[in-house]
């Protein structure tokens, strides 16, 4: 199994999860084992669990547990909670996948409580892995009493990671990428695919371009930065290569990628002939339509200027041939 030992640190992020709240009030302490539970099983099967909460403080606790779908950040390891309409999701939540006993119970100081989890992963739930946290929500049963100090209710979660074997089922939900655009920009010319993700999973999505002429011989090949893209998010993936390469006189073509962390996985390919990207596919430089606005004032300038001196000429031949008749006509 591909998991992360050291996700133990990400899991400090569970204890206490909700917001501090500066108190005057100690609420107490509730401990729970395992603080991970790791299961591989296939689509269609059950596993269960036993959850043991214990009550370490010397009031009586009451408690309530509710399930949450988590992602693990593969670098950091931290944990972050996805929203809780990602439960909708039964082919990818594994929350919804988790049975257990919704109802508060309580424990006295020191008393234990064994809590049964079922998990039962779908029939048409992908391989993969998936990642959940079980909360337990705690407070005083007197927290409620209205004595002047601030109470804050705390949480400690038991993070539960499954590993889900056997074939692949094609997905509901997927990522959606639209046609490549291209964007020139300076001595460069911009790729961009707009990625959407439609998954309850962060996508890590990479571009890599390539321009090869029709023997396969490769004249260019540039890896771009990982871009990560959140559950419902759509956002432009680009990258960008010479503008040589578009005005090169030999027939050449772009392919671009789209992976993911490593070369492994592979979101998206799309094969372009550069010969064929023409202005239709291609939006003017921002410097060459400052360079026609420029041209055209000054032409306009030009035509205006000419033709005021034209008009002053003609008016000043007028007037030259009044003055030359006025001088003609006999005295009486």
């Amino acid at each position: 199994m591909k998991y992360f030992f050291s996700t133990f640190l990400g899991l400090l992020t569970l204890v206490g999860f909700v917001p501090k709240v500066s108190a005057q009030e100690d609420l107490g302490s509730v401990s729970v084992t395992p603080l991970i539970v790791e299961i591989s099983q296939e689509p269609g099967q059950t596993y269960e669990q036993e959850i043991v909460v214990r009550n370490t403080n010397g009031r009586v606790m009451e408690v309530v547990a509710e399930a949450f779908d988590v992602e693990i950040e593969p670098v950091s390891h931290n944990v972050r909670f996805l929203p809780e309409s990602s439960r909708g999701n039964q082919q990818r939540s594994l929350a919804s996948w988790l049975e257990f006993p919704e109802e508060p119970f309580r424990l006295a100081p020191g008393e234990t409580e064994s809590f049964s989890v079922q998990v039962v992963a779908p029939s048409i739930a992908n391989p993969g892995d998936y990642y959940a946290s079980i909360n337990f929500y705690y407070s005083p049963i007197d927290a409620d009493q209205d004595d002047g100090t601030v109470k804050v209710r705390q949480s400690i979660g038991s993070l539960v990671l499954l590993q889900l074997s056997g074939e692949e089922v094609a997905e509901t939900d997927d990522y959606v990428f639209s046609d490549v655009r291209m964007e020139p920009s300076g001595d460069n010319v911009k790729v961009l695919v707009s990625a959407s993700n439609d998954t309850l999973r962060y996508a890590h999505i990479r571009p890599q371009l390539t321009i090869f002429d029709e023997g396969g011989e490769v004249y260019y090949q540039s890896l771009g930065a990982i871009t990560r893209v959140f559950p419902g998010e759509t956002l432009d993936i680009s990258h960008r290569f010479p503008r040589e390469y578009l005005d090169s006189i030999i027939p050449l073509t772009l392919k671009v990628d789209l992976q993911g962390q490593t070369a492994d996985t592979l979101y998206y390919s799309r094969e372009i002939s550069l010969v064929d990207a023409d202005s239709s596919s291609m939006m003017a430089s921002p410097n060459v339509i400052a360079i026609v606005i420029i041209i055209a004032v000054l032409f306009l300038i030009s035509c205006w200027y000419l033709k005021k001196r034209q008009s002053a000429s003609q008016k000043t031949k007028m007037v030259t041939r009044k003055r030359s008749k006025s001088s003609k006509k006999p005295s009486k």
